[in-house]
């Protein structure tokens, strides 16, 4: 029969001394911090799009999210978004329910041809 021995005082203190130690989250709101941690080391960008729809109704689809409109027309506007990932700003537009056209970014206009061979690759094969 093998005896095992108690670890020494020393081998304790360093068992310790290199477990987590409790301590303050770096922000009053943990949940911010970890979202903005996160949103920190995503690429954003602005989009600068015509929308076929008139600035006050794209100020209410937009909500709090609105940017910079600007009017056109009765019928449309030019909107500059707020910073934001590609993917984000894809389907803010296809949730806008209104024809749009992107001036830029190129990142978010092969985004949405992507986006629209994959919906369109799913629909063929429907019935």
């Amino acid at each position: 029969m093998t005896r095992r021995r108690w670890p020494s005082p020393s081998v304790c203190a360093r068992r310790r001394s290199r477990s987590p130690a409790s301590r303050q989250p770096p922000a009053d709101d943990p949940a911010e911090f970890v979202t903005t941690r996160l949103y920190d080391r995503a690429l954003v960008f602005r989009a600068k799009v015509t929308l076929a729809l008139p600035a006050p109704q794209a100020a209410t689809r937009l909500g709090d999210y609105t940017g910079e409109l600007q009017p056109l027309d009765d019928a449309s506007c030019r909107w500059h978004s707020p910073d934001d990932t590609i993917d984000w700003l894809a389907v803010r537009l296809t949730l806008l329910g209104c024809d749009f056209t992107v001036h830029e970014p190129v990142e978010l206009v092969d985004h949405l041809r992507q986006l629209g061979s994959r919906i369109t690759r799913a629909v063929a094969t429907s019935t």
